[in-house]
């Protein structure tokens, strides 16, 4: 096999040639880290009644392979993945393995700990999880990926280019998805791959290159006809031997060169980069190596262009090389950022911005909490400091991983399935279980607390569950706050108790802390898992020291009786809103809300000695769009083979399938009787990838006309509590000495017993007249400015004027003119 592989002859970059067209072939898997299966199924290949899919064996594939000619190339990219696969390989195979890394023949871009998403992420993790990656391949085998490769996530932000690509040390960013209508622009403008000065605040000093993969096309595959995977049903494979009845060389270098020089026409020089692999590709890798081989053995024989195996590094340096040889090659630069995306008229994907907004706080506080615990496990030297080689055994590592998968572009944009939302979910409470016992043992040593003291934790706060305090209520105990920021702190704690009875002691003065007892209100048993505390203690934390303890005593009463802050009922006409007035108000000595005791709703916002900005706040809800092909959406139901769809349904989805693949991207595009113009046309539901409501300009629909209204004032909070229905209920909360204002919702689950899916949002109605124009945050870094029907880049097409104009939010969003500023910051990523 070796001697009849060896006939062709086949080359590897820097095999350049100046006076054609050079073609760099980029074998590539592209690996979820979980998707429609878990991490594990994945990687050992099980559940394939859902999807074929076997990481290991992808590996064990390609690895042989490369082994039998030094030309070949591969790229990798999910360290998660590979890190498990090294490890298990015995010495001598790891030895292998370090040779091909070591010659470059398997090489590693990005080299994150997965492939995370660009818009649900928080900067922190970001950088969380592609530290872990490369701190790996920095251990094995010594080096460190130039290349930034994010070729699936959907839409592509400034931080991204300018910490993530830049600031990481990466020379260029490559990536497959754009929007739809800014690609066929470039396409035709020779715009495909550009320069991209992503940061506001550092302007040219903090310049990327950036590029298209899959040709162009909107994907990350092979071109048409090339994709030569075993799977593939409609692979062409090179038949070379001349006897053969249906040997077609000629008709495949033609089809090639064809493909070559059209991609070469999109953009600027003379080397372009051909994506060689999609979702799980190369598990029998022979198949692939074997067509790739005769390839460019007969391309290059034909002349017209020239191919050969490459990397997305050797392709970065080929790029740069031409812009300082000054080969003609002038790119534009761009300076916003790739959101929202779009990949047709009706498919906007900003659905995902909000999907399982439960999973998106989960992980935004395991992030948190991770990195507290970093900060204690230093303090107090407990979980030895380790190399990065026994890195592995550090009591942190388990919710390091979990926290680093949990930012993958299927798993905090909530659009995996059920099952695989719920391993997510595992593996970060099993984290946090084992980061637990680090924090409690760092905060026994800091505190100097005796061996029998217990230390523990009551992780759903968010529920006024807490098993620590129910047990020991009758006792007293300590409350330890810490502050981990690098400024001390003031704030408002809030400890879930059985009893009422409490008095609160400085730990350091022995003073008495001015507190506050509210009573909760009753939740579902279904949505409390535990025992829900009847009684909330609030008390403010002061001036808590930067990375530092205070501690609070709790001592219990026994004969006092403590005044409790009771929800009050209000209605119209009742003294509780100031004897009859039209409107009531909760406010501290920094701010003031006002609500209209008609409606129940929120009226204005003043700061103390300022203006009233007018404000209104409701809850509403889209109607989901509804093709009547139900429960179809990307992830369910593949339109191209029809696999997973409900099959009752399967031949409309193939069909509709098919009238798409007769018309041209022009005529897919530009004309709107296919989709826009006749709805029932389009099959394209609403779900956790696309918003779309039913209508495309559907005015959104309030969930009630009226809620029901209790306020609770008190020294320390108070707080308009709204019902607004059985499934939907909302806090709005103004804390002593802050001048912030707070609103918690509490959603679900959504009915749809009648028949109508619900996109539940959030809607702020201000006299801020802001012109169209509000800024949304960059992963918790920078502002981007956002215009309403607008793209600074190209002239956009509206088709979908409601879910086309939602962008994703991080932690902070604004509107603002001459008089006024409004400001919305988050505790989760949502749309915005």
């Amino acid at each position: 096999l070796a001697a009849a592989e060896a006939r062709y002859e086949i080359k590897s970059a820097p095999a350049y040639d100046a006076e054609k067209v050079n073609v760099h072939l980029i074998p590539h898997t592209h690996d979820d880290v979980g998707w429609l299966k878990t991490l594990d199924q994945y990687y050992y290949g099980a559940n394939n009644t859902i999807q074929f899919a076997n990481v290991r064996a992808i590996l064990d594939s390609v690895s042989a392979e490369l082994q039998k000619r030094p030309e070949r190339r591969f790229t990798y990219v999910e360290v998660a993945f590979f890190a498990r696969w090294f490890t298990e390989l015995e010495d001598d195979e790891q030895e292998v393995v370090r040779k091909l890394v070591k010659e470059k023949r398997l090489s590693f871009a990005n080299g994150g700990w997965c492939m995370h998403d660009e818009a649900t992420t928080h900067y922190v993790a970001m950088v969380d999880q592609t530290t872990l990656g490369h701190r790996f391949l920095e251990a094995e085998f010594g080096i460190k990926p130039r290349v930034g490769w994010q070729i699936d996530p959907f839409g592509h932000s400034s931080t991204q280019a300018s910490l993530m690509t830049y600031e990481a040390g990466f020379d260029a960013l490559f990536f497959g998805r754009i929007d739809y209508q800014d690609r066929e622009k470039r396409q035709r403008e020779k715009r495909c791959e550009g320069l991209w000065q992503a940061s506001p605040s550092l302007g040219e000093d903090n310049t990327v290159f950036w590029g298209l993969t899959g040709s162009y096309h909107g994907n990350y595959g092979a071109p048409e006809g090339f994709d030569f995977d075993v799977r593939n049903p409609d692979v062409i494979p090179l038949m070379d031997d001349p006897r053969l009845h249906e040997y077609n060389i000629p008709e495949r270098v033609d089809a090639f060169v064809e493909k070559a020089l059209s991609q070469a026409a999109q953009t600027q020089g003379k080397h372009i980069m051909m994506t060689l692999g999609m979702d799980f590709h190369y598990e029998a890798a022979a198949n692939v190596y074997s067509n790739l081989d005769r390839l460019i053995h007969y391309v290059n024989a034909d002349g017209r262009v020239n191919a050969f195996y490459s990397t997305p590094e050797d392709y970065m340096l080929a790029k740069n090389a031409e812009l300082r040889e000054d080969a003609g090659v002038e790119y534009g630069t761009k300076t916003d950022d790739f959101f929202p995306y779009s990949d047709c008229e009706d498919c906007m994907w900003t659905g995902y911005f909000t999907s399982r907004p439960n999973l998106k706080k989960y992980e935004r506080d395991m992030s948190s909490y991770l990195l507290a615990a970093r900060q204690l496990e230093v303090f107090a030297g407990v979980g030895a400091m380790v190399s990065s080689i026994e890195e592995p055994k550090k009591p942190l590592r388990r919710l390091a991983e979990a926290s680093a998968v949990a930012q993958h572009h299927d798993a905090v944009t909530g659009t995996s399935k059920q099952h695989v939302a719920f391993d997510y979910a595992l593996r970060l409470s099993d984290g946090y279980g084992e980061a637990a016992k680090l924090a409690a043992e760092a905060v026994r040593q800091m505190q100097g607390l005796p061996e029998q003291v217990p230390v523990l934790e009551c992780p759903l706060l968010n529920a006024s569950v807490c098993a620590a305090t129910a047990r020991l209520a009758d006792v007293g105990f300590d409350v330890h706050v810490y502050n981990p920021l690098a400024q001390n702190r003031t704030a408002v704690v809030q400890v879930p108790v059985p009893t009422p009875s409490f008095a609160v002691f400085d730990g350091s003065s022995g003073e008495a802390v001015p507190l506050q007892v509210l009573r909760n209100l009753k939740m579902p048993p279904s949505s409390t898992p535990g025992r829900q505390l009847p009684f909330t203690v609030c008390f403010q934390a002061s001036n808590v020291p930067a990375l530092s303890f205070r501690k609070y005593a709790f001592k219990r009463l026994d004969f006092a009786e403590v005044d409790v802050a009771e929800p009050v009922p209000v209605d119209a006409g009742d003294e509780a809103n100031g004897g009859g007035e039209a409107s009531f108000s909760i406010a501290n000595d920094k701010v003031a809300v006002r609500f209209d005791a008609i409606t129940g709703r929120l009226a204005s916002v003043s700061r103390k000695g300022g203006a009233a900005v007018s404000l209104d706040q409701g809850l509403y809800y889209y109607t989901g769009f509804d093709s009547g092909i139900i429960n179809l959406d990307l992830g369910d139901c593949d339109p191209a083979t029809g696999n997973d769809c409900p099959e009752e349904y399967t031949s409309a989805v193939l069909d509709h399938q098919q009238r798409m693949l007769s018309k041209s991207p022009i005529e897919l595009h530009q004309g709107v009787k296919e989709h826009r113009g006749d709805l029932s046309r389009s099959t394209q539901n609403s779900g956790a990838y696309i918003f779309r409501p039913q209508q495309p300009d559907q005015r959104p629909i309030a969930v009630a006309t009226k809620p029901k209204v209790y306020v609770v004032r008190g020294d320390l909070v108070s707080e308009v509590i709204q019902c607004w229905t059985p499934w939907l209920n909302q806090t709005i909360r103004v804390y002593d000495g802050d001048a912030s204002i707070y609103f918690e919702w509490t959603v679900g689950p959504i009915p749809v017993s009648d028949g109508v899916g619900k996109e539940i949002i959030s809607r702020f109605d201000s006299s801020i007249e802001s012109d169209g124009t509000f800024y949304t945050d960059s992963n918790g870094r920078e502002f981007i400015r956002r215009v309403r029907d607008y793209r600074p880049t190209w002239d956009l097409q509206v088709y979908q004027p409601v879910a086309g104009n939602y962008y994703p939010l991080n932690v902070a969003a604004y509107v603002q003119d001459s008089q006024a500023t409004l400001s919305l910051l988050t505790d989760r990523s949502q749309g915005v």
